[in-house]
């Protein structure tokens, strides 16, 4: 890829929305990550890696950097910290996490410790592992298993290799495999692409320390190449993916807008395709932008996203138009 290309997927996927909503900086920190610093001249608000961390983790500064709603954020709850959850009586105005596990996967990924501070509505200041430690107690193999998965995958080990929730249940990471492996094509949120990215990662993380069973290793590996083979069969000739990529299910959660559903398949799959071992991986032919679209093409090149644009920004490489930016085509 060229690095015009990289440029055009990243200048598609800048912070230029205000006030943003919890899942946009839940975005936003994947990303462009902890040390990213756009100012005001740039998007027109100051928006840092710092801003979004704190939003994240302080109730109270989530009221104030994010669009007025009627509900709370960070919540006390007997386990610790309990975040609210879009679409249930929690949360009102996408002021929640979208899914269950989805604020801890960011910070997982984004490298946060699990000492970090963290504010409830109330008032009281905890830490990240005080959300864990809820999100543990309330785990159930009947909630969705894409995020916790790569939560408790990057915090856990190695000093723990299960968890227990509060009925007393133990649970391995052989389980959550077993869970994720059972999904059909095309199950779950983002037309089931956070399914193979969850294996992923599990096989990621036991290549440094072994939280899966050789039977469960070499299953999700077979499972994974029999995904590449269907994906090689049902990508366009423009490359990438539609909604049509399970070819054997419907996909209902979608945008029903044929460019939005192609960049939403697409980014996400090449995402997971990115960091899978080659061996498992399908071909892919051209690239789409977006924001799990650019983290992609990102981890393909090796780069990380906000020095990179920096750099083409820095350079005089850049332009800004009414859309956002482009690169010169001086």
């Amino acid at each position: 890829m060229t690095d015009r290309q990289l440029c055009d997927a990243l200048c598609s996927a800048m912070p230029m929305w205000h006030p943003p909503t919890v899942p946009s900086l839940l975005h936003e920190m994947l990303l462009w990550g902890r040390d990213s610093h756009f100012s005001k001249d740039m998007v027109g608000q100051d928006r840092t890696g710092d801003f979004i961390l704190q939003t994240l983790l302080s109730d109270s500064l989530c009221k104030k950097n994010t669009p007025p709603a009627d509900s709370n954020y960070l919540i006390d709850s007997p386990f610790g910290i309990y975040v609210s959850r879009n679409g249930t009586i929690d949360s009102t105005g996408y002021r929640g996490e979208g899914h269950y596990g989805q604020l801890l996967k960011i910070l997982a990924e984004s490298g946060v410790p699990v000492l970090t501070p963290a504010s409830t509505a109330s008032g009281h200041t905890g830490t990240v592992r005080h959300l864990l430690q809820d999100a543990i107690m309330r785990y159930s193999p009947s909630l969705e298993q894409e995020f916790i998965t790569i939560a408790l995958a990057l915090y856990l080990p190695p000093a723990a290799t299960s968890w227990t929730d509060q009925y007393g249940n133990k649970y391995t990471f052989d389980d959550l495999a077993e869970a994720l492996l059972r999904m059909d094509h095309g199950q779950g949120p983002c037309g089931g692409c956070h399914v193979p990215y969850a294996l992923v990662v599990l096989l990621r993380v036991n290549d440094m320390h072994p939280i899966l069973s050789l039977r469960v290793r070499d299953k999700t590996l077979r499972w994974l190449a029999d995904l590449s083979r269907v994906l090689e069969e049902s990508q366009r000739s423009t490359g990438g993916w539609d909604l049509a990529w399970p070819l054997l299910a419907k996909i209902d959660e979608a945008f029903r807008d044929p460019c939005l559903d192609r960049i939403t398949m697409t980014g996400h799959h090449l995402e997971w395709i990115a960091l899978a071992p080659a061996s498992v991986r399908p071909s892919a032919k051209t690239l789409l932008p977006c924001s799990h679209a650019a983290r992609a093409l990102c981890l393909l090149k090796g780069v990380q996203a906000y020095p990179s644009w920096y750099s083409f920004a820095s350079k005089g490489q850049l332009q800004r138009t009414s859309k956002g930016y482009c690169m010169r085509t001086n």
